[in-house]
Parts: structure tokens; C-alpha cells; sequence
């Protein structure tokens, strides 16, 4: 009987060191677990800034690609534009350029006649827009935005023209001798509407500012966007501009004395001259007014007009957007870009912004 009770606890001991050791390799197991996951999660997280920081650093590398190559190509007075072979369209400079073990690209955007939007490798002038900082002191750009108001705005001409001029009280112009800009409607707008102190009055730092101007609503304001500038020299571009921007110019020029479809014909055959490849290589006046008439027929009001437009047209950018991203060694193209200007002239970023 005893050798009985002496068995049967032999076996209650077996089995509760076997429940033990079951329950200590259950632990194990889910320690292990918890250790792996905590591990793999801190490699993700790793492997994830690792990215970041890589592709931040190639985006930095193919601007900084950029405004070394709009510096040296500016100091050599060489011509850009939207033509293939414009050095701001050189494959060469931007497009896949080694970086370490990675590669980055620069492109700029455009749209299509459809609307759609068109990548292109390499950077684009600033200067094929209209510079709204301008109209304060140049009155051939202040009408030019007017102008350009109406035709793609879709607003009347009195419509326009307050918005004008609410931008330029906006900016800060003196007086004019024909106008009023500080008046008590404009006064009252930007005290009841704008989060902006006065201290941000004065020259656009953005596009984006003119939101905040009365009778700038967003519907305009993306109209009006693929269009103007805030950066570079102001005078425009014939290389780069767009239709309606030359369009609107022409008219400012010749103080619309003639009809609209002179200067909408005139515009079509410049942008013409742009596509076809061709260039204006040299800032003579003489030199830009031979081109286009050696390119196409130019009415006697074309011929009339496109004169007019010289000294407010130029064959070079001083300033240029684009965008910067890069691929990592592995080929993954890299999560951080940067949209960027920068001035020639002061051989800096003037706007810097990263797109994740």
C-alpha cells in the first residue's frame, strides 16, 4: 500500500515538472516573439529613416546641381527656354546624375493644350511668367496682369482692374497720381480678412499670397497660378512664355489700340517659333525682331507691335523652378522631393520646399 502512494506521487512530481517546463517554454516562446517583432519593427523603423534621410539628400544634391549650372550658364550670358537643346533642358545635367551610390533627376512641370500635366527633365525660367511684384513699378506689367485677368479669369476688364489694384495697395505701392489704392474698402478687406500682419506687406514672397487679396478667390487663383511668378529680373521671357502671358504683354505694349486677335496671332507665332526648336540666342532687339519675321509672316500690326514688346522682353531667366528627387542604390525612387527656386543672380534658393 505504501509503494502505491510512493508511485502515484512520483507521478503527480512528473507531472507537474512537466506542466512547468511546458509553461517555461510557452514563455520563452512568447518572449522570443515579442523580442523578434520589437526587433523587426525597430529594423522598419530604421530602414525607413535611413530612406528619408537618403532621399532628402539626393533631392538636396540635385538642386544644388541646379543653381550650380543656372550660375554658370547665366555668367555665360547661354540662352534657356523651353527648345530641347536649351542648356536648361540638358539630359546630361539633370537628368539621372550619380550620387554616391543613388541618382538624382530634376524636372519642371507644364500643361498640355489638353490640360494635362507634362514632366520635362531639367528647370524652366521664372521669368516666362509674369512677375506680379513688377507692377509696382512698371506700369506695361501692371496692365499685362489686367490684361492676362480677363483672358483667363474670365471677369470683365473693371473686374480686373480692382483686383490689380487691390494688389498693389496689397504689395504696398505709393500713390498713384491717377488712383487712390488705400481706400476704405480695401482698409476694411484686409482688416477684417487677412491673419496677415502688416509686417508681411510688401513684396510676394509667393504666388500663394495672392489669396488673401480681395477678390482673389481659389477658383481664380489656380487660373491665374500656372502664370505668375514672384521671383526673377521681370521682364519676360520669349524663350519660355506662354501664349497668354505674350498675349497679354502685347497688349500692355501697344495700350491695346489694336484689336484682340493682333495680339492673340502674334503670341501663337511666337510660342510657334518655341516649339519648332528654335531659339532667341541673342538679346538684340534687331537681332529677336529678324528671327521671328524670318520664321513666319508677320502681319504689318504684328511686325508694329512685336517692336513694341522689346524693351520689356528679354532671351534669358534669372530664375528657375524645378523639382529634385532621387533613387536610391537599390532603384527605389526616393519618398522626399524638393521644389525649389533659384536666383542666379545671388547664387542662392529663394523659395525651398519639400514634397513627401
Amino acid at each position: 500500500m505504501k509503494k502505491s502512494k510512493i508511485v502515484n506521487c512520483k507521478s503527480e512530481i512528473r507531472g507537474s515538472v512537466l506542466i512547468l517546463v511546458l509553461w517555461v517554454l510557452f514563455a520563452l516562446t512568447t518572449l522570443t516573439v515579442a523580442v523578434g517583432s520589437h526587433v523587426s519593427a525597430t529594423m522598419t523603423i530604421s530602414e525607413r529613416l535611413w530612406r528619408i534621410t537618403e532621399s532628402r539628400a539626393l533631392a538636396e544634391a540635385g538642386a544644388q546641381q541646379a543653381l550650380m549650372a543656372a550660375v554658370v550658364n547665366t555668367d555665360t550670358n547661354s540662352w534657356d527656354g523651353v527648345a530641347e537643346d536649351g542648356w536648361n533642358r540638358d539630359k546630361e545635367l539633370f537628368f539621372e546624375r550619380e550620387v554616391g551610390a543613388g541618382s538624382c533627376s530634376v524636372n519642371y512641370l507644364t500643361f498640355s493644350d489638353r490640360g494635362t500635366i507634362v514632366t520635362n527633365v531639367g528647370i524652366v525660367g521664372e521669368d516666362g511668367k509674369l512677375n506680379i511684384n513688377r507692377i509696382v513699378e512698371d506700369k506695361k506689367t501692371k496692365q499685362a496682369l489686367e490684361n492676362l485677368i480677363v483672358l483667363v479669369g474670365d471677369v470683365d476688364s473693371d473686374t480686373s482692374k480692382d483686383i490689380v489694384t487691390s494688389i498693389a495697395a496689397w504689395i504696398g505701392e505709393d500713390e498713384d497720381e491717377d488712383e487712390e489704392l488705400t481706400d476704405e474698402t480695401n482698409s476694411d478687406y484686409y482688416e477684417q480678412s487677412s491673419p496677415i500682419s502688416s509686417d508681411a506687406m510688401g513684396e510676394m514672397k509667393s504666388v500663394a499670397e495672392l489669396r488673401m487679396v480681395d477678390g482673389v478667390d481659389d477658383d481664380l487663383y489656380m487660373l491665374l497660378l500656372p502664370y505668375l511668378a514672384v521671383y526673377g529680373a521681370g521682364i519676360v521671357n520669349l524663350n519660355c512664355a506662354s501664349a497668354e502671358v505674350l498675349n497679354a504683354l502685347a497688349n500692355a505694349c501697344d495700350s491695346g489700340k489694336r484689336e484682340s486677335k493682333v495680339y492673340r496671332s502674334l503670341a501663337l507665332n511666337i510660342v510657334d517659333f518655341q516649339k519648332s526648336g528654335k531659339i532667341f540666342d541673342e538679346a538684340e532687339s534687331s537681332v529677336i525682331y529678324k528671327q521671328l519675321k524670318e520664321f513666319t509672316d508677320l502681319s504689318a500690326d504684328e511686325r508694329n507691335v512685336f517692336r513694341q514688346m522689346m524693351g520689356s522682353v528679354t532671351i534669358r531667366s534669372s530664375a528657375f523652378r524645378g523639382i529634385s528627387s532621387g533613387s536610391g542604390e537599390d532603384g527605389v525612387r526616393a519618398e522626399i522631393s524638393v521644389e525649389f527656386v533659384c536666383d542666379s543672380e545671388s547664387k542662392t534658393f529663394v523659395y525651398w520646399h519639400e514634397i513627401q
